[in-house]
């Protein structure tokens, strides 16, 4: 009896612990959710599906709902893997179609169909343009699509939204594959097949915490870097102090023109597929149009100053219009548009995951609209 009495207090303390903890990460959630929601997976399952090439793309004929702290937005993918308005399918007869490539912000993530950057290209020019973008996308994934649907769709223009805040990290990282019908980051498709039971039940409930745990995604923040509580005192005006150039991503590494191994790797990348893009418009009698959509470190100086102690990068880096020019491949530069938008104080990207809302869409599309009535007048009607 005197041994049986330890034991059971033992055993109670360790339950009351136990369901103390478990009480207070469930406070903790639930504080996250109402005060300092993250970001979180917002895709439904099942809107990606494979592609051993490109690694994923949206399923065909779908139709899903993004949820976001910011927006709750319905989204329908045609037959053909584009967006497009619900239940309705591209056409390609007629002669002037433009097709535009790119990631999230392309697609319009956040905003409804009509309210995309290219809908407004569209409208404006009376010109068909179809949405092949796709989010994650970088130009790598962009070039493998352009190769698959070409011919289906002849566009007389290719237009490429590339976005300088992480397209160059994209270009160097693994390919994201679909797994359990969510988008994963960071494997190779061949590795997935390999895995034992355990691994895949942890990947199970990794993606349950992905998809549903604010608690989850500040954890991840934490273990990601060592610098967290430095970089909450420089947001909170508490701390001024330059990073250092490893820490800088390396997006904005190319911005800032910081020449080092990964940043030339990643415009070596860049060169090449600039001269596929290239190649396969002249195949095709296609235009190409690279626009530049705009990095935060491009128009939010305060941000710059305060984060890298550095000033606006006002320009686009010779290194990369060298490679435009090297090409022939004409650009348009959208950042002193967002830059005077951003200086009269308008609020042009969501607050939380800083998506372009509906005016940062429309900033962009009257500026391409008016950039391609210019310059490409025989497309307009």
């Amino acid at each position: 009896m005197n041994t049986a009495n330890p034991i059971r207090k033992i055993a109670e303390r360790t339950l009351i612990c136990f369901i103390t903890i478990l009480l207070c990460l469930i406070l903790c959630e639930l504080f996250l959710r109402k005060f300092f929601p993250q970001l979180k997976y917002d895709y439904p399952p099942g809107a990606f599906i494979s592609n051993l090439e490109r690694g994923y793309e949206y399923k065909p004929d779908y139709t899903g709902t993004i949820h976001s702290p910011d927006y709750e937005i319905t989204f329908y993918i045609d037959k053909y893997g584009f967006r497009n308005y619900p239940n309705t399918q591209s056409s390609f007869t007629k002669t002037s179609v433009i097709l535009g490539l790119g990631d999230s912000l392309t697609f319009g993530k956040g905003v409804r169909f009509e309210e995309t950057y290219l809908s407004i290209i569209s409208q404006s020019l009376n010109v068909p343009v179809i949405n092949a973008a796709v989010d994650g996308y970088g130009l790598s994934e962009e070039l493998l699509l352009l190769k698959d649907k070409i011919d289906l769709v002849n566009p007389s223009l290719i237009l490429v939204g590339l976005t300088l805040e992480n397209d160059f990290d994209d270009i160097l990282r693994k390919k994201r594959v679909v797994q359990y019908g969510v988008l994963f980051e960071g494997e190779d498709v061949e590795n997935l097949e390999t895995k034992n039971i355990f691994v895949k039940t942890l990947d199970r409930i990794k993606m349950f915490f992905s998809l549903h745990s604010d608690l989850y995604h500040l954890f991840k923040k934490f273990v990601k870097s060592n610098k967290t509580f430095q970089n909450i005192l420089i947001k909170l005006g508490a701390l001024i102090k330059p990073r250092e150039v490893d820490d800088i991503p390396l997006s904005h590494r190319i911005l800032f023109s910081i020449s080092d191994d990964k940043t030339n790797l990643a415009l070596k990348k860049v060169d090449n597929i600039v001269s596929e893009f290239k190649n396969i418009s002249d195949e095709n009698k296609s235009n190409l149009l690279f626009v530049l959509l705009p990095s935060i470190v491009q128009y939010n100086r305060k941000l710059v100053l305060s984060y890298y102690n550095r000033e606006l990068c006002y320009h686009i880096p010779d290194t990369l219009i060298s490679i435009f020019q090297k090409h022939n491949v004409p650009y348009l530069d959208l950042s002193p548009f967002f830059r005077e938008a951003f200086n009269n104080d308008i609020q042009f990207t969501f607050q939380t995951d800083k998506h372009w809302n509906q005016k940062g869409h429309q900033i962009a599309g009257e500026a391409i609209s008016l950039f391609i009535n210019q310059n490409y007048s025989y497309l307009v009607r």
